[in-house]
């Protein structure tokens, strides 16, 4: 018998795929896979800032989500205080080195040009099949 329960009842399938194979849920768990003592340091050490950069990376995409909330919204103060908030937010994750400058500088672009079409007075009205978003491609 593998090291995975397997289902009692005679002919039914077995719990998990097969007793030799480990799905993915438990194989995230286990830390301590390698022999070695540095290895054992570095994964927990991988684990730690693996953690720290889900959190920075969350962080970044609650901060373009409330500039596009204040943009929708119409709040031009607000989006423009977010705006430079969310900026500042992507700044530090290039320093921190979660994100490459390269990806932070398409996102601020891509941040200031929703800002500007829908802040402007020619956008600041959306087509009844844009409503609720920050920008729609489908507008002119």
């Amino acid at each position: 018998m593998g090291f995975f329960p397997t289902s009692t009842i005679a002919g039914a399938a077995p719990l998990y795929r097969s007793p030799g194979t480990i799905p993915y849920s438990l194989k995230r768990k286990t830390l301590d896979v390698a022999n070695i003592k540095s290895q054992i340091k570095r994964n927990k050490t991988n684990e730690k800032a693996r953690e720290r950069n889900k959190a920075v990376k969350s962080e970044l995409r609650t901060h373009v989500r409330r500039t596009n909330e204040a943009v929708v919204a119409g709040d031009k103060e607000a989006a423009l205080k977010a705006l430079a908030t969310a900026t500042k937010k992507l700044d530090k994750a290039v320093s921190k080195g979660v994100i490459h400058q390269n990806q932070a500088a398409n996102r601020k672009s891509a941040n200031r040009e929703v800002g500007r079409r829908s802040l402007s007075r020619r956008f600041s009205r959306p087509a009844p099949h844009c409503a609720g978003r920050a920008f729609c491609y489908a507008s002119t």
